[in-house]
């Protein structure tokens, strides 16, 4: 049987980890390296100098992506459907020592 991913679920998690003594955490960029980043915010300091404060966030991806949930959910659709014609199949060869049951894994157990 195809893993078809229970309990599956898009979750935004940092792509880069960094650890301390005490925790794990997400690494912090630059957002101006980052597509569609964030550009310096110019501030004045307390001695009255322009300074450029740089944005900095980690990036996240999405792990799993809904297109790998949606791609293993359609391998254990094309599986059950490969176990439906296969007994079919068997069926219709009227063989005489072994029976053909209709018994069929769920077709969509993620529902």
């Amino acid at each position: 049987m195809p893993d078809w991913m229970p309990d599956a679920r898009p979750r935004l998690r940092p792509a880069e980890w960094q650890q301390n003594q005490r925790r794990a955490y997400g690494r912090a960029a630059d957002s101006v390296e980052l597509p569609d980043g964030w550009q310096p915010i110019p501030r004045r300091n307390r001695k009255g100098v322009i300074v450029q404060n740089h944005a900095r966030s980690p990036p996240c991806v999405w792990e799993p992506t809904p297109a790998r949930i949606a791609a293993a959910r359609r391998a254990y659709l094309d599986w059950w459907g490969y176990l439906l014609e296969l007994q079919a199949a068997l069926g219709a060869a009227d063989l005489a020592r072994i029976r053909i049951t209709r018994d069929m894994p769920p077709m969509t157990p993620w529902r």
